[in-house]
């Protein structure tokens, strides 16, 4: 009988170590992240397209180009290249590569590149 005792002592304890662990790992999906060494840190209420929903708010999904940069896609099939992101003044700073975001409108005006910031 204490064999029975041990053995269901164990196997609890192993279940309860397995789903501490499972537990830990699902925590991690929404650290955090970058596209790039040098591109702007990734975190709630933002999220990369490659994170699970919850981990930022609808309509602030970002994802990375194949040369790292971050990207903000708008509804309106405009991909703008995100600067900075500067969470504790709530301002997210994008920029237009093309430099022709008016253009994605009516294909007829295209502002002059701004100064960079």
């Amino acid at each position: 009988m204490d064999i029975c005792i041990e053995i269901m002592v164990i196997s609890y304890l192993f279940l309860f170590v397995a789903f501490i662990i499972d537990l830990g790992e699902a925590q991690n999906v929404c650290n955090e992240s970058r596209c790039g060494l040098h591109g702007p840190a990734i975190r709630f209420p933002f999220r990369l397209n490659s994170q699970p929903d919850h981990c930022g708010y609808p309509g602030f999904n970002l994802s990375c180009t194949d040369t790292k940069h971050t990207v903000l896609q708008l509804p309106i099939s405009v991909k703008l290249r995100v600067r900075k992101i500067d969470y504790k003044s709530q301002v997210i700073q994008l920029y237009d590569p093309g430099n022709c975001f008016p253009r994605s409108f009516n294909g007829s005006i295209c502002l002059p590149r701004l100064s960079t910031l």
